[in-house]
């Protein structure tokens, strides 16, 4: 397991390869995790469910120092980087279950709750050879 999540970080360049479900999953699940407790400790679920609107900056509050900023700009650009890094590993994992990368492009323009269902369901799919991709992301 920890292999697999080395690879999601090592191996984040490697759009034309494939990945296996465990290579996929393994990280996915590692960082639902990790927001689902960051947004529980910053009490954005409760908020979600009683019809709130959720905080922009709910780490570190609304403040305008200059520490709380550097925070929280920190903060935006690991999520958009383990985004990037996702995007790459589902392209991987889209490309093992037979399917062209293509389609995580769709789901990152077309964010509906039904689509984003469809591309896991798909996630799950077994393996499938494919003279596209013949390579796994570990022989990169």
């Amino acid at each position: 397991m920890l292999k697999a999540y080395i690879e999601f970080w090592t191996k984040i360049g490697a759009l034309n390869a494939k990945a296996t479900r465990k290579q996929f999953w393994v990280p996915f699940i590692v960082h639902s995790m990790i927001l689902l407790i960051l947004l529980i400790s910053t009490h954005q679920v409760g908020s979600f469910i009683h019809g709130h609107v959720i905080a922009l900056n709910p780490i570190i509050g609304y403040s305008d120092s200059l520490p709380s900023n550097i925070l929280f700009f920190v903060i935006i650009t690991l999520t958009l980087f383990v985004g990037l890094a996702t995007f790459t590993s589902l392209c991987r994992r889209l490309h093992d279950a037979g399917f062209s990368g293509w389609w995580a492009v769709v789901d990152l323009l077309f964010i509906p709750f039904w689509w984003g269902l469809l591309i896991l369901i798909i996630a799950l799919l077994p393996s499938k050879e494919d003279p596209r991709w013949p390579t796994n992301q570990s022989d990169f």
